[in-house]
């Protein structure tokens, strides 16, 4: 007898059980896609299916988290190497020492991975590098600050040298600083008028000692003819010596006083044999005096014999004086030099020259003027004398760079001209003027030059 099979198809109780898995099952899985958890959210979606494999919005749903899921195993692993460049671009500017760029890249690297250990630790480190920099920066900057100061303390008190090494120790720290450099050329400028002003001062007080050292030998000399009763000889010293200083009243009051004796003398003594020596001593020192006025206008004309005549006449009358003696020997060096009135004129005329250069400060125009006069009279002391001081003053200029090759070109140039090689000294004239082209001396030489071919 048959039976009866049951049936296989789900009764309605059934199917709405599915149903209800289904949608939790769709529902958990749309929760986890919105946690991003898409793994958790696939497995949803493949336990839906299983119930209902045809079901096309479980599908659509499935092949969304595989993609966001697939979107999201990307965008991870671009973070890691992100972060993984941005670790390494902060090593490299630790190295390099660009610790705000490091402190960003590390800061960087936390902001893809919060809290990393490795990156926190790099953070720190490349922080307190920055701190250490910052503070030595400081200490450099205090450093600078103070250098400065101690320059200008020594400036004000004219410590030039210790100045100019407080600036330098300055620009060492910043080596182009506007500042420090420019106080560093201010105290070398006043440095250098310093050591002028001072070579001056010293020539000057030199100057007045050997004046007073004069005045006071003539005085003495004066005052023991005077003793003496060598009236009229003291009357010539106290005349020198007031030619030497024109302030002095002793020597005035002296001349004075002897006026006044040589006229009681002369007074008092007249039929007496004193008084007729003393008379023959008046007539010879006017004898004397006039050879010596005679030799004088002749010196002065260039003539040179008749000047040793009357020279030689007024020693007949004082044969040891010295004035006479020295009139005689510079005349026959001007005989044996032949020197004329022209060149006597000339050498005038380079003295001069001269020194009007020297009170300008021209000191390479003095220079060459001097050594034009010395080659005429090499026997006078005041162009040889003047000539050292010449040298001493472009020494002790502290030249340098264009300065020096200025002076070491005008030097060459007037050496030239002294052994008239022209063309060499032309040569030298023009690389002055190229190096200081506002400096007046090479150019008058070069024109001097172009005239004289």
């Amino acid at each position: 007898m048959n039976q009866k099979q049951p049936s296989k198809l789900p009764n309605s109780q059934e199917k709405a059980k599915q149903q209800a898995e289904f949608n939790r099952l769709i529902v958990a899985g749309d929760e986890n896609v919105s946690n991003k958890k898409y793994l958790e959210a696939i497995a949803n979606y493949k336990g839906a299916l299983i119930i209902f494999p045809d079901d096309k919005t479980a599908s659509q749903k499935l092949a969304n988290a595989e993609k966001l899921l697939a979107q999201a195993n990307a965008d991870k692993a671009k973070q890691e190497a992100e972060f993984n460049r941005l670790l390494a671009s902060g090593d490299e500017n630790v190295l390099r020492r660009k610790y705000p760029e490091a402190i960003d890249d590390f800061k960087g690297a936390l902001s893809i991975k919060e809290g990393d250990p490795v990156a926190t630790t790099k953070l720190a480190n490349a922080e307190k590098l920055r701190a250490q920099v910052v503070a030595d920066m400081t200490k450099l900057e205090e450093e600078f600050n103070r250098l400065l100061g101690a320059g200008d303390a020594n400036v004000a008190g004219q410590r030039y040298p210790e100045g100019i090494i407080n600036f330098k120790d300055a620009l060492k720290i910043k080596p182009v600083d506007p500042v420090a450099l420019k106080k560093l050329a201010e105290a070398e400028k006043l440095l250098a008028q310093f050591n002028a002003d001072k070579l001056k001062k010293e020539a000057d007080l030199k100057l007045l000692a050997d004046k007073q050292k004069r005045y006071k030998e003539t005085i003495v000399r004066a005052d023991q003819l005077f003793t003496e009763k060598s009236w009229l000889d003291s009357k010539n010293q106290y005349r020198e010596a007031i030619r030497i200083s024109e302030v002095e009243k002793y020597p005035k009051d002296r001349i004075v006083e002897i006026d006044s004796i040589m006229a009681k003398n002369s007074r008092d003594k007249l039929l007496s044999d004193k008084q007729a020596n003393e008379q023959r001593k008046l007539q010879g020192e006017d004898t004397y005096q006039k050879n010596i006025l005679a030799g004088d206008a002749n010196f002065g004309k260039s003539l040179w014999s008749s000047a040793i005549f009357y020279y030689r006449e007024a020693l007949k009358y004082k044969p040891a004086d010295k004035y006479a003696l020295d009139k005689i020997d510079n005349c026959n060096k001007m005989i044996d030099s032949n020197i004329s009135a022209e060149r006597i004129q000339e050498f005038n005329s380079y003295v001069q020259h001269a020194d009007e250069d020297m009170k300008a400060k021209q000191y390479s125009s003095a220079r060459f003027y001097y050594g034009k006069a010395k080659g005429i009279l090499p026997w006078e002391n005041y162009p040889n004398d003047q000539l050292k001081v010449v040298e001493k003053l472009i020494s002790s200029s502290d030249v340098n760079g264009i300065e020096a090759q200025y002076f070491d070109a005008i030097q060459k140039a007037d050496d030239a001209v002294t052994q008239k090689n022209i063309a060499i000294a032309r040569f030298y004239y023009q690389k002055a003027v190229s190096l200081k082209p506002n400096e007046d001396y090479p150019k008058q030489q070069l024109k001097r030059l172009s005239s004289e071919k």
